[in-house]
């Protein structure tokens, strides 16, 4: 049923659930839709799945591990197939290649034939990069072209340990940046065009020690991330793709470290939760320059207020935070201090919002307790009379724990 489309995955949701745009390569208006995610029937253990929307059409794709759980994850697509990480009992947790058949679907290579390989990370552009160990050098970062033997690792950065764990890697400027530790300068920010002699170290930030550069997230033409200098603490940071041009932003908390995490883009602006010392955990917002880089408001005066689940609704940011008073609710905000505010108490004897989901058709679907239905599905369009309950799947004080949202097929 799935032969002659090419399979277009986009990470959407919670882990193990990815959407894929599905395209027949002779009807080019044609465009079909896929959800490839793990799922356990009861008598097969957790294997890969596939749906189009349809009871009919939703099954398991594979019996990947018929001893146990095949446990498939981090789904990527990649020059016309998805590869992902799963188990099997007789070769371990390697990499796997799916086309979206069951004959398709098998290990892609036996990164490790003496255990498991366990590749993770995986990030797509030219080539597919990943992290994985090969039972000899431990964990270091893996491409591949699309062909087995065109996969293999990319350098022993360190040649005494492992070097990466798989996080925060970003395609920015068509090159590849990540975190590495070469067993001398520390963790600090690595480069790579795809070659050996062409993976280095960008910038050692912490000459004293390691930098741990994190949460990486393109911007325009800069690539923001926190980073600790050993002079500062964890502080916002930015490059335009050259060392020299590789700095902190601003020194948010000059006392100590401000954390920063959750960075997220939203209407030409990055929004990430910060503490300058003052005012603890709060929403803040930068432009990528210091004097653009601003506390949007101290929506917790007495502590912090935790900002989390950073979203977009109709050109303006959404997010969960407890004010202190009100308990974890959903919040809004355009960027400026007036128009950041609680769009609803949903539970007024404790914390309502428990997960934010997608926007889909002008709301934001999420998980709520009103301290009546349980955890349920709500949805909000922007608005306080406009954020409701949106269906009580499962009656009773537990709810039905909705999870894993991805928009498929509209």
């Amino acid at each position: 049923m799935m032969k002659g489309i090419t399979l277009c995955l986009v990470v959407t949701a919670a882990v193990f659930m990815f959407t894929a745009c599905s395209q027949n390569s002779s009807e080019s208006d044609n465009v079909m839709e896929y959800m490839i995610f793990q799922a356990d029937d009861g008598e097969h253990g957790f294997e890969p799945w596939i749906s189009d929307g349809t009871e009919e059409g939703t099954y398991m794709l594979k019996d990947i591990n018929p001893a146990g759980d095949g446990r498939p994850s981090g789904f990527t697509f990649f020059q016309d197939r998805i590869y992902f990480y799963a188990r099997n009992d007789s070769t371990g947790a390697e990499l796997y290649t799916s086309d979206g058949t069951a004959d398709g679907t098998y290990m892609f290579k036996d990164i490790n034939p003496s255990g498991s390989g366990s590749p993770a990370g995986f990030v797509a552009g030219g080539k597919l990069y990943f992290c994985a160990d090969d039972g000899t050098s431990g964990y270091e970062p893996w491409i591949s072209d699309g062909t087995e033997e065109g996969t293999y690792m990319l350098k022993d950065i360190n040649p005494s340990g492992s070097s990466v764990e798989g996080e925060d890697a970003v395609i920015f400027n068509n090159m590849l940046y990540f975190y590495a530790d070469n067993d001398i300068d520390g963790a600090e920010l690595w480069v790579s065009d795809g070659t050996d002699e062409g993976t280095v170290m960008f910038k050692d930030i912490n000459p004293s020690g390691a930098s741990y550069p994190q949460h990486l997230t393109v911007f325009g033409d800069r690539l923001l991330f926190r980073a600790n200098d050993g002079t500062h603490g964890y502080e916002l940071w930015a490059t335009d793709g050259t060392p020299e041009r590789t700095e902190m932003v601003s020194d948010i908390n000059p006392s100590g470290s401000a954390t920063i995490y959750g960075l997220f883009e939203c209407n030409g602006k990055v929004y990430f939760c910060a503490d300058d010392g003052t005012h603890g955990d709060e929403l803040w917002a930068t432009d990528g320059t210091s004097g653009g880089t601003y506390l949007i408001k101290d929506i917790n005066p007495s502590g912090d207020s935790y900002v989390s689940n950073l979203r977009t609704l109709n050109n303006k940011l959404v997010f969960s935070a407890n004010d202190g008073i009100h308990g974890r609710e959903l919040w809004i905000s355009d960027g400026s201090t007036s128009g950041t505010y609680m769009l609803k108490d949903i539970n007024p004897s404790g914390s309502g919002t428990q997960y934010l989901g997608v926007e889909y058709h002008g709301k934001i679907y999420f998980i709520a307790d009103d301290g009546t239905y349980g955890d349920e599905l709500w949805a909000s369009d922007g608005t306080a009379d406009g954020t409701e309950l949106f269906k009580d799947i499962c009656p009773g004080e537990y709810g039905s724990k909705p999870k894993a949202f991805t928009v498929l097929n509209d």
